[in-house]
This record gives structure tokens, sequence and C-alpha cells, in this order.
């Protein structure tokens, strides 16, 4: 009696790495990806192109997740050598795909929280040094008792100064970093499809 086949065939591979990319699980929040994976399973046992009986969520991940890191050492390896090379498939091709999705993804998530972290930390530096001069302008009053009012026009409002420069310094600090993201997006692209040209040569 033969035993039913529990590995992945490359028909297997590629009717996976296609729902990944159309559910893209990978792209949701940390609560929800376990449920789009076993949607993930459960679209691919319904298929009669699937060849295994059963299948869970966390098996189509990490079988996922192993095809994505042996496409990315594989393209390490492609860069350091030279010569004849691979045929380039239809596999090869959704995975080149998702892996720059998934880089692009992961650069936006980081930038966010860099934003983030840069605009809080901002707000706190700049309420440090309202609360610093607000102290030394108490601390400067007239003998007499009659202090200058905190809100007097006569002189001017360096709260808002120093707090407005602060954030403009930060702003402009993002900008870079956004720019710095999109230039190295740019070039990934650039170089995935120079080196496309250079598999269609052989």
């Amino acid at each position: 009696m033969e035993t039913k086949r529990r590995n992945f065939s490359e028909g297997d591979d590629l009717l996976l790495l296609k729902q990944a990319v159309a559910v893209k699980p990978y792209k949701e929040k940390h609560g929800k990806v376990v449920a789009q994976w076993e949607g993930v399973a459960a679209s691919l046992v319904s298929s009669a192109e699937f060849s295994r009986a059963n299948l869970g969520g966390k098996t189509a991940q990490n079988r996922f997740n192993l095809l994505v890191d042996s496409a990315r050492k594989k393209m390490k390896v492609a860069k350091r050598a030279s010569g004849v090379e691979e045929a380039y498939t239809e596999k090869d091709q959704l995975l080149d795909d998702i892996i720059a999705e998934i880089n692009d993804f992961q650069h936006a998530k980081t930038l966010a929280k860099d934003v983030a972290a840069t605009k809080a930390l901002a707000n706190e530096k700049a309420g440090e040094v309202v609360r610093q001069l607000a102290v030394e302008r108490l601390k400067r009053g007239a003998p007499d008792g009659n202090d200058t009012p905190l809100d007097s026009p006569a002189k001017p409002n360096k709260f808002a100064k120093i707090a407005q420069v602060l954030a403009e310094h930060k702003e402009q600090e993002l900008t870079f970093r956004r720019e710095q993201w999109k230039v190295e997006r740019e070039d990934r692209l650039e170089a995935e499809r120079l080196r496309r040209q250079e598999t269609d040569r052989f």
C-alpha cells in the first residue's frame, strides 16, 4: 500500500506562492497572521491541483518562509557567481516579487516607527525646553515682586521659537530618511531588473 506523499511538489510550491501573493498574509498585523495563513491552507487543500490532502496554516507559513529564505540565499550566491546561470522559472519570478514586496513593507513599517518615535522625542524635548525656560523667567522676576507676566508681549516668546526649531529639525531629518529609503528601493528594483535581463540572455 502506497503512503500519501507529504513533501511539497514544485506544483504545490507554485500554488502556495500564488495564494500567498493573493492574500498577502506576510503584510498582516501580528494578531491576524495566523488566521490569514489558515485561510491560505484551506484554499490550497480545496484545490484539485494541490497534491496534499491536509495542510495547516502553520505548515503553509513554514513552507513559505523556507522558500523565501532559500530564494534570498540564492540571490546572494548569484551576485557572487559568474558564467551561465540557472533557468529563470515562474517560481523564481514569484519569489523575487514576494521578496521585493516584503522588503518594501518592512522598510515602510520601520520608517513609520521611526517617524512616530522621532516626533514623540521632539515633543518631549520641546516640553523640557519650555519648562526650563519658564523656570528661568520666573527666577528673573523683579526684586520688588512685580514680576513680568509670562505672557507679556514685551518679551519674545522663546518657548514657541525653540519648540518650532526642534520640530523643523526633526521634520528635515525624517524627510531625508524618507528620500533615502526611496532611493534604496529604486536601486533594488534596478538591480533586480538588470539581473533578470542578464538571466534572459542565457
